[in-house]
């Protein structure tokens, strides 16, 4: 199952099509500003690539004609592959109900979440070491009880 955690605005993206917009329709990006109320200051900072807040992305948005969720994009890498196998092994299990696969499921993203934030290798400048590679299968368990 896939969650808005899972996806990223693509913020240059939809900066390049509201460019085209505005070329399009002939108007400089002072009468952009005026005409959505939106500070020549921002749109600069955003045409530099710094987000919008949501107001000024949504007057962007109603003045250009562009939806925002167009832009909406699946987050690339192997983190987003490995969460997304992981539901699927929790899906397939025939000891987990639907319930409990997604409740175990948004406990593994939940825990991935705050754990990938707080622990990023490159921002702590730490050397990344390899993974742990623990594999307990169900029978193991219930073979050492």
């Amino acid at each position: 199952m896939r969650t808005c955690e899972d996806n990223r605005f693509d913020g240059k993206g939809f900066y390049r099509a509201v460019a085209l917009v505005v070329e399009a329709r002939g108007v400089s990006w002072r009468s952009v500003a005026s005409a959505t109320g939106i500070t020549p200051s921002s749109l600069s900072r955003f045409a530099q690539g710094s987000s919008l807040d949501s107001a000024s992305l949504a007057k962007l948005s109603a003045w250009s004609g562009l939806n925002p969720a167009d832009f909406v994009v699946p987050m690339e890498g192997a983190a987003s592959k490995a969460l997304e196998s992981i539901a699927a092994v929790l899906r397939e299990d025939p000891n987990l109900d639907a319930q409990a696969a997604r409740t175990l499921e948004a406990i593994i993203r939940t825990a991935y979440q705050t754990l990938r934030q707080s622990a990023t290798p490159k921002a702590a400048g730490k050397a990344r070491r390899p993974p742990r590679r623990h594999v307990l299968e169900l029978g193991d368990a219930e073979a050492g009880s």
